[in-house]
Order: C-alpha cells, then sequence, then structure tokens
C-alpha cells in the first residue's frame, strides 16, 4: 500500500484506505505503509489520527491515540449478538493463543461496540465476564454511533441494525502496529489464524528491545 506524497491531509488519506481493504481482506500489508509522519508524529495512514472520544468498560474517557505504543488486535462487536460476535472473540484469543506469554504481554486488545445505545459500560463490563476476558489486558469501548461508524469506515467493516435490533455486520480482525497503521486484516470466522499471528509476531520482532 503506497501513500501519494503530494497529498498531505492525514484524514483524506486514512478514508481512502477502506477501499483497498475491501479488496484486501486477508492481506498483510507492508512495512512501508508506516511512511510520512505529519506533525504529530503519526503516520498519515494511522487509526489515531481520528480524534472521537470514546468510553471503556470502566467509564474512562480515551482517544484512540491512547493506545499508541504497541500493535493492538482489534474487532467491532456489540453484546447481544449470539453467534458471530462470540466467535471473533474466540479467534481473537486464537491468535493470542499462539504467541508466547512474553509475545502476549505486548499486545492490546480492543472490541468496539457497534451498539452504543444498549452496550453501556456496565453491559461491557459483562460482556468481558462472559467471555473470560481480562480487563487488565482487553479494552471496551463506546462512542457516539457517528463516531462508531467512522472507525468501522477506516477498518473496513460494514454494519446495519435490523428492526429487531440485531445487527447485520462483517466480521473482521485487524492488526495495527504500535503507530496504530494496519498491517493486517482477516475474516474473522470459519478461516485460519495464523497469517494474524505472524502479522503480530513479526511486528514484535521488528520492535526495539
Amino acid at each position: 500500500m503506497t501513500v501519494d506524497q503530494t497529498t498531505r491531509n492525514p484524514m483524506k488519506q486514512l478514508l481512502a484506505v477502506p477501499l483497498i481493504l475491501l479488496i484486501l481482506v486477508g492481506t498483510t500489508f507492508p512495512a512501508t505503509a508506516t511512511t510520512h509522519p505529519d506533525s504529530t508524529g503519526l503516520p498519515e495512514t494511522s487509526i489515531y489520527q481520528l480524534t472521537s472520544t470514546w468510553t471503556t468498560q470502566d467509564e474512562a474517557t480515551v482517544q484512540l491515540k491512547n493506545f499508541r505504543g504497541r500493535p493492538q488486535l482489534i474487532a467491532i462487536v456489540y453484546t447481544h449478538c449470539g453467534y458471530a460476535c462470540p466467535m471473533i472473540v474466540q479467534n481473537m484469543k486464537r491468535v493470542l493463543g499462539t504467541l508466547s506469554d512474553p509475545e502476549r504481554a505486548q499486545v492490546g486488545r480492543i472490541l468496539v461496540t457497534m451498539d452504543p445505545e444498549r452496550d453501556t459500560p456496565k453491559r461491557l463490563r459483562e460482556f468481558a465476564t462472559t467471555h473470560d476476558l481480562d480487563l487488565a489486558d482487553w479494552t471496551l469501548l463506546r462512542s457516539t454511533d457517528t463516531d462508531v461508524r467512522e472507525l468501522s469506515a477506516v477498518l473496513g467493516v460494514r454494519y446495519q441494525q435490523e428492526a429487531s435490533g440485531m445487527f447485520s455486520h462483517s466480521s473482521i480482525i485487524t492488526v495495527v502496529d504500535a503507530d496504530g497503521v494496519i498491517v493486517h486484516q482477516q475474516p474473522a470466522i470459519n478461516r485460519g489464524i495464523q497469517a494474524s499471528s505472524d502479522a503480530l509476531r513479526q511486528l514484535l520482532n521488528a520492535a526495539p528491545q
């Protein structure tokens, strides 16, 4: 994935990424995608360029850039989901399970709800308990519908709420590097996990010791 060096609008660059991702889910992107930091020091294609404000399961207020500094495994889910979302979480855990304990400690885990109206911080904590997620390692986020849709567009995740209150949605696991640049995505259901594991391990091996 190359960056047009004549363009210096980070948000324009960032929002163009999903057009590529819709075609290339299941692909690992080269490290050269992280070029051209702006005045913040962030690459133009970093998801941390988004300035939205989020609330965690513990009711802390954060921005995405607060997660800068280590690779992150990210998915968009909702807690009332009966099948796909539990499978997404399970496959994220499977990816992490391929790493050694020291490697796993260097990887963040983020779940974003596409259903902020119903997924309160309390509900997110209950979801974490149900799925045995250690909140020392996992962060669950909610925001406004507008902000969630902005992030989902950047991640190439599509969703739509049905009349029943349930959601039709794509199921994607995303790996971002320490600067928030997408380096790998994979369908989260009925696919192998090795490519995501390899992408994380490559990032960890390349990190300064």
